[in-house]
């Protein structure tokens, strides 16, 4: 999660059962947090007395409500946890509660592609209704996922899930997910060895701040129809300007590196100034360059890359506020007071809910900005994965 979202969901089960959640989540420094609250009812039934009178009441109330939050380490290491709240309630007579949490980690592997994933859900006390007491449904899922990219054509992601119920067998999920462009998505689903709602497939849009969805599950009791609907918060108007104009940037880029060729060297000395940042903060901007620098450093065999202590304080005491120097004199002037062949700068911006990051490499001497990367992720995290990727196309141009 990147951005302040509230996100809706209802569902239309095989009979007369709905299904309904709202969830809040707000992004920190510290993680996501977010608020839950789910509801679920199973339809009315008909009662008759020992009188003869009917009546009708419903078969079944529940509801939960959630405290969620989520955390990422190193850009590798996934963790969430939710605490919740359970009731429910049989016949509008006999109800129960209980409390239970939620924990799970995931994993990313080769370069953020591959993912794998552990959870537990529903550890907490019995239900008790009256006398009767009923156990939670205690569940165990181990799933994985890898994700494909198709450059201009879109990206996908193949999901495999493993679901163990307390007193059941493993129950095998697959599922694929298409966006193109980030606008449409388009997503299929099979529940391996089951009757009962064994196909599913849905399509969603995004447009501005929003996303919708709409999802359809066949078995052999019949149809759910599920729709959701997620608003994201942000800035997107200036965010969508700035994202203009370093479209024009990079495209300038392009046609200055068609002409001129990069400068092949066995090491090139590489000064990492940083990166601007819109709508993105400064805190994020900053993390992101410290792990340019990191990957730049890991390219020994193209580059010497400069000391960063040693960068910011030529900077500082030179005066000059990068913020502000973004034309190619004023790099270069830069440059040439750190006696570097080359500097590395960026711009990090935050439209729609999106990152979008554009780095290019200026040579010193001649003031032509050499090459340009640019790429786009959901989240920070995301982020952090394509920056080595970055780096890798950077030192390719150079060898």
């Amino acid at each position: 999660m990147s951005v302040t979202q509230v996100s809706m969901m209802g569902q239309k089960g095989f009979a007369d059962d709905t299904y309904g959640s709202l969830f809040v989540g707000h992004p920190t420094l510290f993680g996501s947090f977010s608020l839950g609250a789910v509801y679920y009812t199973l339809g009315d039934i008909t009662l008759v007395d020992s009188s003869n009178v009917s009546s009708t009441v419903s078969a079944e109330k529940d509801y939960s409500l959630a405290f969620n939050y989520s955390e990422e380490f190193f850009g590798l290491l996934g963790t969430g946890l939710s605490l919740k709240y359970l009731n429910s309630k049989l016949v509008d007579s006999v109800s129960a509660s209980a409390f239970a949490f939620d924990a799970g980690i995931q994993s990313r592997i080769d370069e953020g592609k591959l993912a794998l994933g552990f959870a537990v859900l529903n550890i907490g006390s019995d239900m008790k209704y009256l006398d009767a007491s009923e156990p939670l449904p205690l569940t165990v899922r181990i799933g994985g996922s890898y994700r494909l990219t198709f450059g201009d054509a879109g990206k996908a992601v193949l999901a495999l899930d493993l679901v163990k119920e307390r007193e059941s067998d493993f129950k095998k999920f697959i599922g694929a997910d298409y966006v193109w462009h980030d606008l449409v998505a388009v997503r299929g689903g099979y529940k391996i060895g089951q009757d009962n709602g064994k196909i599913s497939a849905g399509i969603g849009f995004t447009a501005e701040s929003f996303g919708i969805d709409y999802a359809l599950t066949s078995g052999g009791l019949g149809q759910v129809h599920s729709a959701s609907l997620t608003y994201r918060f942000g800035q997107s108007a200036a965010a969508r300007q700035y994202s203009s104009v370093m479209d024009e940037r990079v495209a300038r880029s392009k046609e200055m590196h068609n002409i001129r060729k990069s400068i092949k060297s066995p090491r090139v000395n590489v000064a990492v100034l940083g990166l601007n940042s819109l709508g993105a903060g400064e805190n994020s901007a900053a993390l992101l360059a410290d792990g340019l620098f990191l990957e730049f450093s890991k390219m020994d065999k193209a580059f010497n890359v400069l000391d960063s202590a040693r960068v910011r304080e030529t900077i500082r005491s030179s005066g000059v506020d990068l913020s502000q120097c973004t034309d190619i004199p004023c790099l270069q002037g830069v440059g040439r007071s750190l006696g570097t062949d080359k500097i590395v700068t960026g711009l990090l911006t935050l439209s729609q809910g999106e990152y979008s990051l554009n780095v290019q490499m200026l040579d010193v001497e001649s003031g032509t900005i050499e090459v340009t990367q640019a790429v786009k992720a959901s989240s920070m995290k995301d982020m952090e994965y394509e920056i080595r990727s970055i780096v890798r196309s950077l030192a390719k141009s150079v060898q």
